[in-house]
């Protein structure tokens, strides 16, 4: 394994992949554990570094800058109503794509979440999105 101190103090050449020649040898990188879970449960929410929820919608068409409200049921609602409308607030900042869950294969930009009373570092914070 090459550091930068011992490419520089020494001859040997760093070898690289490029699109002229794919190098012999590769380093390993190590791997980190993860789990994915399918669950109705919102208490889960809490333990999880990312959620990911499916969203169904039909397209309406949009006369001007009006947006319509966005209508959430289930989990997802509930995820809502616990978090400020956190959820509504994206659906209609990323309507022209994401036309609330109409638009199909679609995906709302990553929202971080940080639950109140947990601002420092330290403290688990929580990843959103939704898709159609």
């Amino acid at each position: 394994m090459y550091t930068p101190k011992s490419i520089m103090s020494s001859n040997t050449r760093f070898e690289t992949w490029s699109f002229d020649k794919a190098c012999m040898r590769m380093d390993e990188n190590t791997l980190h554990t993860a789990g994915i879970v399918v669950t109705v449960d919102v208490g889960a929410v809490d333990n999880s570094d990312l959620i990911i929820f499916g969203i169904y919608g039909i397209t309406k068409d949009v006369v001007g800058d009006d947006v319509p409200e966005p209508f959430l049921s289930g989990k997802a609602k509930d995820f809502n109503e616990t978090h400020g409308g956190v959820l509504s607030d994206m659906m209609i900042e990323s309507y022209k794509t994401f036309k609330h869950g109409g638009a199909i294969g679609s995906t709302t930009p990553t929202l971080l979440v940080i639950p109140a009373g947990r601002v420092d570092k330290k403290n688990k914070h929580t990843k959103v999105c939704m898709i159609s």
